[in-house]
């Protein structure tokens, strides 16, 4: 039973912090001003602690005041020459409405020094709203179509938003969606990855140019999905399209062929690379030799305590350190081109080193001259490293990381 009251006594902690937390934040928005904030905040508080007597003042305070604001500005987009003033009438219509149910929605508030209960007057405006919102829907289905006479890109993506508004506001509104999908395809970046000749047929470049590239369309792949306007085009399609078009595959991407390049994959943008360089450093040893010498005071409970006169044992070694590392560092440029207007919109040349090394120690002497990490590595003789071959799974996956990861920034 006592657990249980504990419990429970926790539950009331928490809910009542939470309460506390949300009244504070009301205030805070009443005193900048922000009305309708302040009452969903203060609303979302009595929520968590219906007897939150703070709470029930300032709701009670600023419920009222916030749909005065409202309606304030409804009344006076009604009479601007605002363009979108629909939606803005719209969007404080459901703000209204919004604030009306979360008030409408508290259990029966109740102010103990007062000895009153707290109510509040709603009043909801569906035919009004529903009015507005259609309006609304109209106004932004109008920008969204004057925007997508427009051929460019950045223009086309504002259409987008602006359909999208107008389905927000009454769904299925007109043609609005099949337009907002014709918009944002023009609108999308269309990337294709090739790969630039290499200048060796040597085996580890080609099976290393061949990993990253797949590697890197799988990567941008999975970057676009978080971008609104981006398709990659993928491994299959991609060979699809260039069987029997050796002439695109001559490693040479110039104005001569852009618009070729273009029209074979669809595309507005090209990702070139070139493996610059492989260049593995094999494992080496080196070695630090060090004599030392330590001492330690005996204490009468050891069992040599009387062997030394000073009662001071020393200790001397010859200690020496291995070391055993490997290295491979990869180099590579990219380039990102408009395929339209030749315009190299990002390239840079990227490098990554990976290394793999570890320690270990030989002792000649006693054992106490050494400090507890080398104790530890003079009992762990591990003297293996990864090969600079082993190493280039990792060096790949860097570098290819490095390299969507810059591409991907140029998009939104």
């Amino acid at each position: 039973m006592r657990r249980i009251l504990l419990l429970g006594a926790v539950s009331l902690f928490f809910v009542s912090c939470a309460s506390y937390q949300f009244l504070n934040q009301a205030n805070m928005n009443y005193k900048r001003g922000q009305l309708v904030e302040a009452a969903t905040l203060a609303a979302r508080s009595l929520k968590e602690d219906p007897a939150n007597q703070k709470s029930i003042l300032l709701l009670e305070k600023v419920f009222p005041e916030a749909l005065a604001s409202l309606q304030k500005k409804i009344s006076d987009e009604t009479k601007s020459d605002n363009k979108f003033r629909w939606s803005e009438i719209a969007d404080s219509y459901g703000k209204i409405h919004t604030l009306n149910k979360d008030v409408s929605s508290l259990p029966k508030l109740f102010l103990k020094k007062e000895k009153r209960e707290v109510s509040f007057r709603v009043t909801y405006f569906d035919k009004e709203y529903a009015e507005a919102k259609q309006k609304a829907a109209e106004e932004n289905y109008q920008e969204g179509l004057a925007l997508s006479k427009t051929k460019d890109r950045g223009v086309m993506r504002k259409a987008v938003s602006y359909f999208e508004k107008a389905l927000a506001y009454v769904p299925g509104y007109k043609d609005a969606e099949e337009r907002m999908k014709e918009s944002g395809k023009s609108a999308t970046d269309i990337v294709v990855v090739l790969p630039q000749e290499l200048q060796t047929k040597d085996d580890l470049y080609v099976k290393t140019r061949d990993y990253m590239q797949e590697a890197l369309v799988s990567a941008l792949i999975q970057g676009a999905k978080e971008k609104s306007f981006l398709k990659i085009i993928d491994k299959s399609f991609r060979d699809e399209a260039i069987a029997g078009q050796t002439n695109v595959l001559t490693g040479v991407y110039d104005e001569s062929n852009f618009m070729e390049i273009g029209q074979l994959f669809d595309a507005n943008k090209i990702v070139t690379f070139s493996l610059l360089s492989i260049s593995p450093a094999e494992p080496v040893i080196t070695e630090k030799k060090e004599k030392r010498k330590t001492e330690r005071e005996l204490y009468v409970t050891d069992k040599d305590y009387d062997a030394y006169p000073d009662h001071i044992k020393r200790f001397e070694g010859e200690v020496t350190i291995f070391k055993k590392s490997a290295a491979l560092t990869l180099a590579a440029s990219y380039k990102l081109v408009s395929i339209e207007n030749t315009e190299i919109i990002d390239s840079n040349t990227l490098q990554v080193t990976v290394k793999d090394e570890v320690t270990w120690i030989d002792l000649a002497g006693d054992a106490e001259v050494l400090n507890e990490a080398e104790t530890a590595q003079y009992k762990d003789f591990k003297p293996e490293v990864k090969t600079p071959a082993q190493l280039l799974e990792d060096g790949k996956v860097q570098l290819v990381n490095q390299m969507s990861g810059a591409v991907l920034k140029q998009f939104e």
